[in-house]
């Protein structure tokens, strides 16, 4: 439901005041190998969410969290590197 509706949620943050450029993903089959995660912004997530062909089971997740991904991410590259380091 949150995928098929994304334009209209992601419609009434704007008009509610959520800037434009907050942050936005969403992440179909997660868990699953065939997961698929799209980081975007509030004012483009539908769309491109729509042109990335992305279908149901899907999360929305909108707001700084987002940006808490790429943080893990980043950290995960960096205990790699040290690990490889110490070996």
């Amino acid at each position: 439901m949150g995928l098929r509706n994304l334009g209209k949620i992601a419609a009434a943050l704007l008009r509610g005041g959520l800037p434009a450029g907050t942050p936005a993903a969403v992440i179909a089959s997660a868990t699953l190998a065939d997961q698929q995660v799209l980081v975007s912004t509030l004012e483009r997530v539908a769309a491109d969410a729509l042109e990335a062909n992305f279908a149901a089971p899907a999360i929305v997740v909108i707001g700084h969290i987002v940006r808490t991904r790429q943080q893990l991410l980043d950290a995960s590259a960096r205990g790699a590197e040290d690990s490889a380091c110490e070996d």
